[in-house]
């Protein structure tokens, strides 16, 4: 009798054993990690009278949002230090004139507004960039082409037809047209009010204010200075 209840009670354990084995919970896969996309708008400082709409006219990459906003905020600020860390050589020395001769003083005081405008990715990988300046007496537009050279973007002044409105907000979207004279593409040329012999120096040579005619009134011209106001019309 004993050795039945012995069995029994071995063969119960046994069962008991078997009930407590539980099997091991699955672990989840770990859940796949999404990296965040770069906002190349991120650590951006704007001077308080820059407005960009980065939605709307969005960089393509930190570096570049990082060149357009120092050269906007030169200009908001007048500080020609920093408008040169970002121009090409040729504008550096442009700059040079019209710091000398107090045209970038005198252009730069009155702004009250600064604003990206038009900010079009080219196939050739540059950058064409209209900034609308705005002061009392309304708005013009100035535009650059900016280039990766290579460790940083750099901006040169572009020819353009004059494009003016009542304020800044209203150059928004406006078509970037090279001037034209007498059926001919204007090459870019800075001539200043005090120093008219004064002309941009490009490399491989550069272009002259004296081809215009004899008596020829400059002030008749597209508006070619990448820093200062249009003619009036």
């Amino acid at each position: 009798m004993n050795r039945h209840l012995s069995l029994l009670a071995a063969a119960c354990g046994l069962m008991l054993v078997g009930c407590d084995k539980r099997e091991a919970p699955q672990q989840a896969a770990p859940a796949p990690v999404v990296s965040k996309p770069v906002d190349p708008m991120d650590g951006i400082e704007l001077h308080p009278k820059v407005r960009w709409a980065a939605d709307k006219y969005v960089p393509v990459s930190p570096e570049q949002a990082q060149a357009i906003a120092a050269l906007a905020n030169a200009l908001a600020a007048g500080d020609a230090d920093k408008a040169k860390s970002v121009l090409d050589s040729a504008d550096q020395a442009v700059l040079s004139d019209l710091i000398a001769y107090g045209e970038w003083a005198d252009q730069t005081k009155g702004i009250e507004e600064v604003r990206v405008c038009v900010l079009s990715q080219n196939e050739d990988k540059t950058v064409s960039l209209g900034l609308g300046l705005q002061d009392a007496l309304g708005a013009y537009m100035v535009a650059w082409r900016g280039s990766d050279s290579g460790s940083a973007w750099v901006f040169s002044g572009m020819a353009i037809e004059p494009i003016t409105a009542a304020s800044a907000a209203m150059l928004e979207g406006a078509e970037l047209r090279a001037p034209v004279i007498a059926g001919a593409a204007v090459e870019t040329q800075i001539v200043t009010a005090k120093n008219p012999n004064a002309a941009e120096k490009k490399e491989g040579g550069g272009s002259s204010p004296s081809s215009a005619e004899p008596g020829e009134d400059e002030r008749d011209k597209p508006s070619e200075r990448p820093f200062s106001k249009p003619p009036p019309q």
